[in-house]
């Protein structure tokens, strides 16, 4: 978790958005961790927030892409270059 977390820190600066993005890039990185396998407290470890910000993030994102679940949500950010 250590690496993730100094990967995290590392990104921090850079804002990578495509073209009609409507994510926040807190929401893209909390859904690219989730992508990767990590559970919500794990992902909260790494960015050093609550497990509720990380849901937060998380039903934001499913909501701008008017999806049903963070898995949609993935592919669909996945598709459009989101992620």
């Amino acid at each position: 978790m250590l690496g993730g977390y100094l990967w995290s820190r590392l990104n921090d600066g850079r804002d990578i958005t495509a073209v009609g993005d409507p994510l926040s890039t807190r929401e893209r990185e909390c859904l690219a961790w989730v992508s990767e396998g990590k559970t919500t407290e794990e992902v909260a470890v790494i960015l050093g927030v609550s497990a509720n910000t990380v849901n937060r993030y998380i039903l934001h994102a499913t909501q701008k892409l008017s999806v049903a679940n963070r898995t949609m949500a993935i592919a669909v950010a996945i598709r459009n270059g989101m992620l």
